[in-house]
């Protein structure tokens, strides 16, 4: 079935001045947003995509770990198009700090329709990124996510231009919380917020003043068999798109199926994507605070211990990978070894549970 790449095919070619601005486009920016711009022989600042595509073209190291090919494909296909080549990038920035445990990255565009959109980045391929978003569940705010208000109201600031802000999985987040905690003037300046398979907040923010001023311009996209992105307190009115997908590879935005100038739009969740939920919810929200923060710590010990700092090193040799992690398990205290056996344990027995009441 036809994806992102496959609309700027038919798509791209089409100004927005004839076809306005739609959810697609949100995805497509949104996932422009992981490539790496500072691996270009010189700063993309004010740049048009165009000659972004060009100073990227001969470094493979820009396209990232995961979806590289497609990422390619996908920078070739916005550049050589009417659509988006012309569109201007600015305020790039990219920052991960171990030492606070902070991964962000945004840009924002400049598109020919006189409006802008700040795309927040997605976890990319290091430990510290991954730790943040564990971190989601026992402290708010996260660094990424202060930062990423001080950037959005940067670029309220900084253009008159109305603004549409995004970002794909932990980008969607970034984006909601951002717009949520703007001052009321500036959340008045935010035509749409999208969060595309983005988990959800903790419930301070969703029941916030902010949060219900801006509640009605969030669009929450989700595909059919969704984990990441019902994480949390979800907006209650999120919509449903089919992926070419299965399992977990359904949050890859480049297995969205896209049908003319929109997704292929469904009904509903699949029922096990709700059961998992489910069954996330109640092993995570049934610990108490502390110990959620003593298991995130005590597992991203072991991985620092068996010396892995991306998701590459993770998947280059699972098998020793396992074994080294067991290895630094058990060299844990006996109460943190205890807990994280216990949970761990549950977590599995109650997954295999939501399964087999699926299949039944």
């Amino acid at each position: 079935m036809p994806n992102i790449i496959d609309y700027l095919a038919w798509r791209g070619d089409v100004g927005m001045t004839c076809s306005p601005f739609n959810d697609v486009d949100n995805l497509i920016l949104a996932q422009f947003s992981y490539l790496l711009l500072e691996k270009a022989d010189r700063p993309c600042e004010g740049l048009s995509i165009r000659a972004i595509a060009s100073l990227l073209k001969d470094h493979a190291d820009a396209f990232g770990f995961i979806d590289a090919d497609s990422s390619r494909r996908l920078l070739e296909m916005m550049a050589s198009g009417e659509r988006f080549g012309e569109t201007v990038v600015r305020g790039y920035r990219h920052e991960t700090e171990e030492e606070i445990q902070k991964q962000f990255a945004a840009m924002t565009f400049f598109l020919p329709d006189g409006t802008v959109y700040a795309a927040f980045r997605g976890t990319d391929n290091s430990l510290i990124g991954w730790k943040e978003d564990f971190n989601m569940a026992f402290t708010c705010p996260v660094p990424a996510q202060t930062e990423a208000l001080n950037y959005l109201e940067m670029v309220c600031k900084m253009t008159p231009c109305p603004v549409r802000v995004g970002g794909h999985s932990k980008g969607g987040n970034l984006a909601v919380y951002a717009a949520a905690n703007l001052p009321e003037d500036l959340q008045g300046r935010i035509l749409k917020v999208y969060s595309n398979d983005g988990p959800g907040m903790q419930e301070a923010t969703v029941t916030s003043e902010g949060y219900r001023r801006i509640s009605g311009k969030i669009v929450s996209i989700l595909p059919e068999f969704s984990v990441i992105g019902l994480l949390m307190h979800q907006h209650r009115d999120y919509q449903v798109v089919c992926s070419a997908a299965s399992g977990l590879m359904q949050h890859s935005a480049f297995s969205w199926e896209v049908m003319g100038a929109d997704f292929v739009r469904l009904p509903e969740l699949k029922p096990s994507s709700l059961k998992i939920d489910a069954v996330l919810d109640k092993w995570l929200f049934d610990m108490p605070e502390d110990e959620r923060m003593q298991l995130v710590e005590a597992l991203y010990a072991a991985l620092k211990s068996a010396e892995i700092d991306s998701v590459e090193d993770l998947l280059k040799n699972r098998i020793k990978t396992g074994v080294s992690l067991l290895f630094a398990v058990r060299h844990f205290d006996h109460d943190t070894r205890q807990l994280v056996w216990e949970k761990l344990t549950r977590l599995m027995s109650a997954a295999i549970r939501g399964e087999s009441a699926e299949q039944a």
